[in-house]
């Protein structure tokens, strides 16, 4: 039976928006030897290269930016065109920003354009504000995802935004610090039909699965004989796929 190995990348081969590790790297670089792996982001090129370096060319394919984009070797196949802003979703941005409650200083660097999509951040990326200083990013994006989890407050922005632009957008909320906005159809779910047609069982390994998380789209298409294996840290895929080479007794089952 053919199988794809599908992974996320935030929150699943590497902490929200950090490099991936010694461990998890020597693991994902030995399954690729005997299995098809695939991984699948609303992340760019660009930040996937800082987070898993050469290992990007370890898959077969990867489908970034919510699979708008698709990338074989580090060379770039397909492309869909990058979202625009327009002045309704640009006021609807400023309003957010300027009624949050978030009671620590907004970093910047709010709004990116991907192909087929847009990332919004309340805290922002900061990159060019904070340049070279990763740490501080990363600290501010931790405060305001401690935050978050205590108010809800992506989660408010998702219901809104989706009540006010849902005929022409889908948002959800994204990795630590965001909420990803899609066209419609143009978010991760449209990744599942193409690797049907070449697989007959998916393995995915990811968080936010469930309704409303942005790996939902996805997950959801997946039935028997395809998998889900929910991820809590980076860690838990080495136990994954310890488990699925005891079941199967090989590490190639594809």
């Amino acid at each position: 039976m053919t199988t794809a190995f599908v992974f996320d990348l935030d929150g699943t081969l590497t902490e929200p928006r950090q490099r991936i590790v010694f461990r998890v790297a020597q693991a994902i670089q030995f399954w690729s030897y005997h299995n098809d792996l695939y991984l699948l982001s609303g992340s760019n090129m660009p930040k996937i290269k800082d987070q898993l370096f050469y290992l990007t060319r370890l898959f077969k394919g990867c489908y970034l930016c919510g699979g708008n984009e698709y990338w074989q070797n580090d060379n770039i196949v397909e492309k869909y065109p990058d979202s625009q802003i327009t002045t309704e979703l640009f006021d609807w941005f400023v309003d957010k920003l300027l009624t949050t409650r978030y009671p620590n200083q907004l970093m910047g660097n709010h709004i990116e354009c991907r192909s087929g999509m847009i990332n919004f951040s309340i805290v922002g990326r900061g990159e060019k504000k904070y340049e070279g200083d990763l740490e501080l990013r990363t600290e501010s994006r931790a405060w305001y995802s401690n935050w978050d989890k205590r108010k809800n407050e992506r989660q408010s922005l998702v219901s809104d935004f989706n009540r006010t632009f849902g005929k022409q957008y889908h948002a959800e909320v994204a990795g630590e610090t965001g909420i990803d906005i899609y066209e419609l159809n143009r978010d991760k779910g449209q990744v599942y039909s193409k690797l049907k047609k070449q697989y007959e069982r998916i393995f995915f390994f990811g968080k936010d699965t469930e309704k409303g998380g942005n790996n939902y789209s996805f997950a959801v298409q997946c039935e028997s004989p395809d998998r889900i294996y929910n991820v809590e840290k980076p860690t838990d895929i080495l136990d994954q796929l310890t488990q699925i080479r005891t079941e199967h007794g090989t590490v190639r089952i594809s």
